[in-house]
């Protein structure tokens, strides 16, 4: 079933402005992020290219001030280590995909498989975006449980960059696959890969430091 998807900024630019993520502030946050994640190499774990994916968007999304002066905070609600916007009653959290984010043809699939947490926020997108009611009134419910659940979809890899700011509506084996709406904020290609920091030249590697004659 086809998603809704926006790619021009005609329609991109107005509609982040709306969920409070400008996309030249998410772009420059996923370019820092992903120098950060160029420093991995292959003496690493296997793991270690996801988690410091992950782990500098995250701190980044956290720090920006521009983010911090349009409501935005730290938020683990749930385990789901993000940013949320209390006044926009909307979650962040970032998600390593494969490289189909930003993608036309196809919807970015999680390189993880995803726990009962972030299974229980993502059906709550759906049972609101469809009024569903899935909670007991007499029951006291957490008002964070009812914010809208996005994810911030990057792929990083040697190639190229991509990215979207995304609403997930299902999983498919565990894994996010699914979305009601996908904002793209940049297209496979659009950007340049990772690149590694290169080794210091030789020549600049060493400084010997002049010596001081004394005139006599």
């Amino acid at each position: 079933m086809p998603q809704p998807i926006m790619f021009e900024d005609f329609e991109v630019i107005p509609q982040l402005i709306a969920l409070g993520l400008p996309k030249e502030v998410m772009l420059d946050i996923l370019d820092k992020a992903a120098g950060e994640r160029a420093n991995v190499n292959a003496n690493d774990p296997a793991s270690t290219p996801g988690n410091e994916m992950r782990r500098w968007l995250t701190r980044f999304l956290r720090e920006d001030k521009r983010l911090t002066a349009l409501g935005w905070v730290s938020c683990a609600h749930n385990q789901l280590e993000g940013i949320r916007n209390d006044q926009l009653k909307r979650k962040l959290v970032a998600l390593n995909t494969d490289a189909q984010a930003g993608f036309l043809g196809k919807s970015p699939v999680s390189i993880s498989d995803k726990g009962p947490k972030a299974e229980k926020a993502i059906k709550g997108n759906e049972d609101r975006r469809q009024w569903r009611l899935f909670a007991d009134p007499a029951m006291e419910i957490d008002p964070i449980e009812n914010y809208d659940f996005l994810y911030f979809c990057v792929h990083a890899s040697d190639k190229s960059l991509s990215a979207e700011i995304s609403r997930p509506s299902g999983l498919i084996s565990g894994f996010v696959a699914e979305y009601s709406q996908r904002i793209v904020l940049c297209q496979p290609g659009e950007k340049p890969g990772l690149r590694r920091p290169g080794p210091v030249p030789e020549e600049f590697a060493e400084v010997e430091q002049p010596e001081i004659a004394r005139k006599g």
